[in-house]
């Protein structure tokens, strides 16, 4: 029974025994050699043991059975960490080329080029998954928050679609707080950022965001306060060379 051994295998390895997990994996292969699952598994495994090129294997195989979006997804990370950057690339490109409508993975690769500083790209997706899923509100901030860099003056009001949809997220707030600062409202923007903070009170970017609204509204001695105190926490945050200069 398929999903009862899945399961089993699942729970193997969320207790890191991985090779018992494994000899399982292999014999669901054994006994349903036409399902991907098997193979799935194995890859996963491999990957928890640095074993990236045996990954890529086990998801090949997997997806020339019908495996979908996360063998994918993970076949992509696979690649790059055996330095196959370009191979990489091309298969996500030519997944989203044969299935437009897997947000799944068109998610996966707005997010991917968008870390990578492929800001044009990245638009061209999260557009494409907006187009399809209108009120997708972290597509929507996300696609506002590269408007902005690339100054497309779209920002403001993909920001207003997104907080239409979820008010209350600290995430959307912020955005929208963000580009009033940088567009120079500074003073209506700062309110927003302070609401997002007052949620999400640990969250470095949106601290960050205050500092500047701070700066720039004047209040030298608050934004100071706020950017020492981001430093000293040494957090990994996009903004982190930003806050030290």
């Amino acid at each position: 029974y398929v999903p009862a051994l899945d399961a089993l295998i699942r729970l193997e390895i969320s207790e890191g025994k991985l090779d018992t997990a494994l000899k399982l994996a292999r014999q669901m292969q054994s006994q349903q050699p036409k399902s991907p699952i098997g193979y799935s598994r194995e890859a996963e495994i491999h990957t928890l043991q640095q074993r990236h090129a045996q990954a890529i294997e086990g998801y090949e195989r997997a997806l020339a059975l019908g495996a979908g979006s996360s063998s994918l997804i993970a076949l992509h990370d696979a690649l790059h960490r055996v330095g196959k950057a370009k191979e990489a690339d091309h298969r996500l490109a030519d997944w989203l080329h044969k299935n437009p409508s897997d947000l799944v993975v068109r998610s996966y690769a707005a997010g991917y080029h968008a870390l990578n500083g492929r800001r044009h790209e990245a638009i061209k997706h999260y557009e494409q998954i907006v187009s399809q899923a209108p009120n997708s509100a972290l597509a929507l901030n996300n696609l506002a928050n590269l408007y902005l860099e690339v100054k497309d003056p779209r920002a403001l009001k993909t920001a207003d679609r997104a907080l239409k949809l979820d008010p209350a997220n600290p995430l959307i707030l912020d955005t929208r707080g963000w580009i009033l600062v940088e567009q120079g409202h500074a003073s209506q923007g700062i309110e927003l950022i302070r609401s997002a903070l007052a949620k999400y009170p640990e969250h470095p970017t949106i601290r960050f965001h205050l500092a500047v609204a701070q700066l720039k509204l004047g209040d030298r001695a608050a934004a100071k306060s706020e950017l020492e105190r981001l430093v000293n926490q040494k957090q990994d945050y996009p903004e982190a060379e930003q806050a030290k200069t």
